[in-house]
């Protein structure tokens, strides 16, 4: 089960790193991992940008 409390604090990370990033105190990560360029990690991507639970998409990848 999901902490509310643990979500709350969640989105208020999100909030203060997007400050952060407007203000140009954080940037864009210098390296990106590799497998993002592979196509199946952009299909992955792509399909979990469109509605699937990140959790269905673990749980299919383990199998």
């Amino acid at each position: 089960m999901v902490d509310a409390a643990a979500i709350n604090d969640s989105s208020e990370h999100i909030v203060l790193i997007e400050g952060l990033q407007w203000r140009k105190v954080l940037k864009a990560a210098p390296l990106r991992p590799l497998y993002f360029d592979r196509p199946e990690t952009l299909k992955r991507l792509e399909r979990v940008r469109n509605g699937f639970s990140l959790l269905y998409l673990i749980e299919k990848i383990n199998k």
